[in-house]
C-alpha cells in the first residue's frame, strides 16, 4: 500500500457505505485530526502496557510517484525526473509507527531525521527520544549527537560516538 496506492473505487461493497460516503467521511476526519489522535492512543496504549521496543528504533524511507503532483512532490531521482514524494517512516523494534513525514522526492533524506525525531510524540511510559536508531547511511549527518538519547557510560569506558547504526555488511565473495 505504501508505494501502490489503494483507489476508493476498489472498496469493497461489504464495507457497508458507498465509495462517495466512505471518501467524504475520511477527508472530515482527516481535517478533524482523527488519525494523529487515534495514533497517539495506540501509542499511549502500549507504552503504558511496556509494548514499545526503543532498542532501536528504526528509520527509513519509500519513494512514490506522485502523477497528479501537489505541494510536496518534486523530480524523481529514481524515477527519470518524474514528479514524486518520499514518505520517512520511523518506528519502534516491532514495525508500529512513531512519527511519520512526506517530502519531495529531491529532498536529501537527512533533512527527514531531525524533524520525524523532534515529532516522536510524548509517550505514557517513556519520556525523551530513542537511545539507538537504524537507518541507512544517507540519514547519518553530523548533527544527529544531538538528536538521540545520551547514553550512559561508566567512567571506565570511553564515550560512545553517536552513529547511525547500519547492518553490517558481508566483503567476503558468495560462492
Amino acid at each position: 500500500m505504501l508505494t501502490s496506492g489503494c483507489a476508493w473505487r476498489d472498496l469493497r461493497p461489504s464495507f457497508g457505505v458507498p465509495v462517495q460516503t466512505a471518501h467524504r467521511r475520511f477527508g472530515r476526519w482527516t481535517e478533524a485530526g482523527l488519525w494523529r489522535d487515534l495514533h497517539r492512543a495506540l501509542l499511549n496504549e502500549r507504552g503504558s502496557e511496556g509494548l514499545i521496543d526503543w532498542s532501536p528504533a528504526i528509520l527509513d524511507a519509500a519513494s512514490v510517484r506522485a502523477k497528479k503532483r501537489g505541494s510536496l512532490t518534486g523530480p524523481s531521482p529514481v524515477d527519470r525526473g518524474k514528479p514524486g514524494s518520499k514518505v520517512h517512516v520511523l518506528s519502534e523494534r516491532g514495525g508500529l509507527p512513531l512519527s511519520i513525514g512526506v517530502w519531495a522526492a529531491n529532498t536529501h533524506d537527512s533533512e527527514a531525521l531531525k524533524p520525524l525525531v523532534n515529532a516522536i510524540p510524548t509517550i505514557r511510559s517513556r519520556r525523551g527520544k530513542p537511545p539507538k536508531l537504524h537507518a541507512d547511511k544517507a540519514y547519518d549527518i553530523p548533527a544527529f549527537a544531538r538528536l538521540v538519547a545520551p547514553t550512559r557510560n561508566h567512567p571506565t569506558h570511553r564515550p560512545q560516538r553517536h552513529r547511525i547504526l547500519r547492518k553490517p555488511t558481508s566483503t567476503s565473495a558468495v560462492t
